[in-house]
């Protein structure tokens, strides 16, 4: 648990050393592909206004985007992109561990103790 710790702690440490002239972000799932779409509501204050027209693709309705109402949509919402897309970054990896781990002692059980190094990387 301290290794992945110190991990994370290293990553945050980089992207904040780097900071976002210097940061490479590659848009390789689905969960990143909004960023553009958050920053458009952003810049237009449109994040829950639904029959608004957006000045992408031609003028579309803001109903073809995504909701307002998410965690991801609320950081956008509320921090600068950059730093927006950071933090929901490492609450995806923190989820994901918590879940790693609640799940390993769901199926381990008693064995657990011996496999926490394991599950947690």
């Amino acid at each position: 648990m301290v290794l992945t710790v110190l991990i994370l702690l290293f990553e945050a440490a980089i992207f904040i050393i780097c900071g976002e002239k210097y940061t490479y972000i590659g848009i390789h799932d689905n969960l990143d592909i909004h960023i553009a779409d958050y920053r458009v509501l952003k810049l237009t204050g449109t994040f829950f206004d639904y029959n608004a027209e957006l000045p992408i693709l031609g003028g579309i309705s803001r109903s073809f985007l995504l909701s307002g109402f998410s965690l991801y949509a609320f950081l956008h919402m509320v921090f600068p992109t950059f730093v927006a897309y950071i933090i929901g970054y490492f609450l995806k990896i923190l989820i994901a561990i918590t879940g790693a781990v609640l799940l390993g002692k769901n199926i381990l059980k008693e064995r657990y103790s011996d496999n926490a190094w394991i599950i947690v990387m």
